[in-house]
């Protein structure tokens, strides 16, 4: 039945030679073949009860070790990390001592960092950095690396992103290490060092061309922390003109909150609707964008035109702080609007006509 792939099947044959015969030779490979299949299935949970079972039959078997680990681990692999959790941790105090026992933490760090919860995650690495002899360095600093920047711990960051780049002989994990330290750098305002960084991965020739474009927009954007504005636009502009992706979309946002701050709402909004046509796709930067269209037209005062974006923004995005930032800015659209009316009514006031007219006799 396995070699025909009917798993099902095969699944059935091998529950009955466990059922059956528990202590026979052949239930260990029983065992390891059901687990296999049901890995195979998606089904890994299900094995639980025959391990046990056999577990009951055959308490002094230590090969059980190995079929329990890759039970716990199959449900990692089948992103079923809450209860790979529990397996991995259960495997762990079972056996302490196992060659497997800091693979093992490193997968429950894995579950914990896939479900997005970020200290448990951070609990397991950090443990992890003790015993290291079995798993990567090079994994483990850059799992804290990237969550301790999302936690704005960007000191800590910056340290694992080094321990990084002097760990490994892998491209690719320098290239990480480069883009966490111009980013971590660039987060801490340390911007010297953010264009360091910035500049390596752009003067590397075997990169990826997105991470080009990444550097080119961090070297327009620490331009534009400096107020040079000239410079940050040609940054910019020549990320936009390479490719049509993310960095792209962050860019011409840049463009255009440049425009804006240079009091050019015009051609402010001709950049943002660009952005808006364009780059759709990213949810990020079109409220951002639309944000921004709501300033222009608050400077230009343009109070329905800004009332309206703003509205679409809360009714649309699927940002709950795209959301949250265009109801505070509504808030400023109300004032302005009371303020409108507030001067209408006091330029149309009787006492003022009264008054307009005595100066004219």
């Amino acid at each position: 039945s396995y070699n025909l792939k009917e798993y099902p099947a095969s699944a059935n044959d091998y529950k009955k030679v466990l059922e059956e015969y528990p202590q026979h030779t052949l239930a260990n490979s029983g065992l390891l073949g059901l687990q296999e299949v049901l890995a195979l299935m998606g089904k890994s949970n299900e094995v639980d009860q025959y391990i046990a079972l056999y577990k009951k039959a055959n308490p002094d078997d230590k090969a059980l070790e190995s079929v329990e680990y890759e039970r716990a681990r199959n449900l990692y692999f089948e992103q079923k990390y809450t209860e790979a959790i529990a397996a991995l941790k259960g495997y762990r105090v079972s056996y302490p001592q196992s060659i497997n026992a800091a693979e093992a933490l490193y997968y429950v760090g894995e579950c914990y960092y896939r479900l997005n919860q970020t200290a448990p995650a951070l609990e397991a690495y950090y443990q992890l950095i003790g015993d290291m002899q079995t798993v990567s360095p090079a994994k483990v600093y850059q799992r804290i690396g990237a969550l301790e920047y999302s936690n704005k711990n960007y000191p800590v960051a910056i340290k694992y992103w080094h321990k990084l780049r002097v760990s490994s002989d892998s491209k690719r994990d320098l290239y990480t290490a480069r883009e966490g330290l111009m980013e971590s750098h660039f987060a801490a305002n340390a911007l010297d060092s953010s264009q360091l960084y910035a500049e390596r991965i752009l003067g590397d020739d075997k990169v990826a061309f997105n991470a080009q474009n990444k550097a080119g927009t961090y070297m327009g954007k620490i331009a534009f922390e400096r107020n040079q504005y000239g410079a940050a636009l040609d940054e910019f502009l020549a990320v936009v003109n390479a490719a049509k992706d993310i960095n792209a979309a962050e860019s011409q946002y840049y463009v255009g909150l440049i425009q804006y701050k240079q009091k050019e709402y015009k051609r402010s909004l001709e950049t943002l609707f660009g952005l808006n046509k364009s780059y759709a796709v990213y949810d990020y930067w079109l409220g951002e964008s639309f944000l921004l269209i709501a300033d222009n037209y608050l400077a230009l005062n343009e109070l329905f035109q800004a009332k309206a974006t703003l509205e679409s923004v809360i009714t649309n995005s699927p940002l709950p702080e795209m959301k949250a930032a265009a109801r505070t800015k509504l808030q400023e659209v109300g004032k302005r609007e009371a303020e409108a009316v507030t001067q209408k009514d006091s330029d149309e006031s009787p006492i003022k006509k009264d008054s307009t007219s005595q100066k004219r006799n």
